[in-house]
């Protein structure tokens, strides 16, 4: 099968969970015997325009708007020269190369997806990997996030297939978006567990408790919890390491100075994925306290470490961790409910890494980019299905 991806996050532009999931998916479609390209943008000159990586051919394109910056508010414009970038360079450089489908990867991947279907009459996909109604629980208050909110529901009701990453989100679609159940279907992302082999417990120190915290620094995740449980804990004996960057950062300084924390508190930033994998494997507990989470990569990634997991029940994330077999999933997260769980598995060490060993093979047999890749295109209808 031949198949094209539109997507504005493909290495080395990588914002968050969006390019991860399309590297790994269009690697696994090439490896099952599919014909794969992405067209991306190119944000940085030194990378070139065209190449083949891993056996999925890239594109890369300028966006139409050459000299428009990629802000937040003027993302709208932006993502509209993106669009039309991408279409051109789609009809007029693939050359004999035609797709027999095309996959949009979010409301940024949407309009293109839309123009490319209706020009060579072939099924369109689009996943939906978060929604601007989701991540702002219904108040969309500024203009970016209306138009942001309008495009979504355009892409939804044109495309053939609408791919979700959770049942939380097909509801939040169907529920909240008004979009048709029968063309919305869940499938999961998953991690690369080529790697993993059996199940090894991590490096953990006997003698100082390492709680960590992975991920976008956003109010949604909720890295200030961990800060007010490491207070509760009241114990030099804990130490919180936080791997990840995003606005909140400045704010999260100042609680942890406020609360008196800086010594106890490692701030990572962002990181490569071989050291995000060695301070994943050197805690003792991870900690996901997100309020919003249409899937929850990262406690996926816990899972394939073998760390214990300390997780909100929000969104993707009651999936991944469906009871406490697998982890310590929060009824409601609050500094005290974590440090609850976080003395849970200080106390009880084995049963933790019981735990953590039920999610691993939980992560290795449910959520392989192999099952995964597998169960996007079934069936699909011929044509654009546009309504």
């Amino acid at each position: 099968m031949k198949i094209l991806h539109f997507s504005w996050e493909y290495p080395p532009v990588m914002f968050g969970g969006l390019g991860a999931h399309v590297v790994e998916l269009t690697r696994e479609q090439v490896r099952q015997g599919n014909q794969v390209t992405v067209i991306t943008q190119q944000s940085d000159p030194a990378s070139p325009e065209s190449e083949v990586v891993q056996g999925v051919r890239v594109l890369r394109v300028n966006n139409c708007y050459p000299r428009l910056p990629l802000t937040q508010e003027s993302l709208d414009v932006w993502a509209r020269g993106f669009a039309l970038a991408s279409f051109a360079a789609a009809r007029d450089r693939l050359g004999d190369w035609v797709p027999e489908i095309v996959h949009g990867h979010d409301w940024v991947g949407a309009e293109q997806t839309q123009l490319l279907s209706h020009h060579l009459d072939i099924p369109q996909v689009i996943t939906i990997h978060a929604t601007e109604f989701g991540r702002h629980q219904g108040w969309l208050v500024s203009r970016i996030s209306r138009v942001v909110h309008a495009r979504e529901l355009r892409a939804i009701s044109q495309a053939s297939r609408v791919i979700v990453c959770s049942k939380y989100m097909k509801h939040e679609l169907v529920d909240s978006l008004g979009a048709d159940h029968r063309k919305i279907f869940v499938v999961p992302n998953g991690v690369d567990s080529n790697d993993s082999g059996s199940y090894i417990p991590p490096k953990q120190s006997r003698d100082l408790f390492t709680i960590g915290f992975l991920g976008r620094v956003e109010w949604e995740k909720g890295a200030h919890h961990v800060i007010d449980a490491l207070a509760l804990l009241n114990d030099s004996g804990f130490r919180l390491r936080i791997i990840g960057t995003g606005s909140q950062l400045p704010n999260l300084t100042s609680k942890i100075a406020r609360r008196g924390l800086t010594d106890q508190v490692d701030l990572f930033g962002y990181v490569s994925s071989e050291r995000k994998r060695e301070l994943l494997s050197e805690c003792n507990a991870l900690v996901v306290p997100s309020s919003y989470e249409p899937f929850g990569i990262v406690a996926l990634e816990a899972g394939l470490a073998g760390v214990p997991l300390v997780v909100s029940r929000a969104g993707g994330l009651k999936d991944v961790v469906p009871t406490r077999e697998f982890g310590y999933p929060l009824e409601q997260v609050t500094g005290e409910t974590i440090a609850q769980c976080i003395r849970e598995i200080a106390k009880d060490p084995q049963e933790s890494a019981r735990r953590a060993h039920s999610l691993f093979n939980r992560v290795v047999n449910v959520y392989n980019w192999a099952s995964i890749a597998r169960a996007h295109y079934p069936c699909l209808p011929c044509g654009n299905g546009s309504e």
